[in-house]
């Protein structure tokens, strides 16, 4: 797990508790998706958003 995903689940308590209750394909998805940014600003940033939003399902498509 990337050091600044740690750092960020060690200061919000909200996040880590949305985190753990994360499927282990979307916990990878997070991951990756900090892991491919190189800023680290950006990856705290996005991180958080990442987390925040992971919950909330994508809505239906009507076929």
């Amino acid at each position: 797990m990337p050091e600044v995903l740690d750092v960020i689940l060690e200061q919000y308590k909200e996040l880590n508790d949305i985190f753990i209750s994360l499927t282990d394909g979307k916990k990878r998805s997070v991951i990756h998706s900090i892991n491919k940014i190189k800023d680290i600003n950006r990856q705290i940033e996005k991180g958080i958003q990442i987390i925040k939003d992971s919950p909330n399902p994508r809505p239906r498509r009507e076929l």
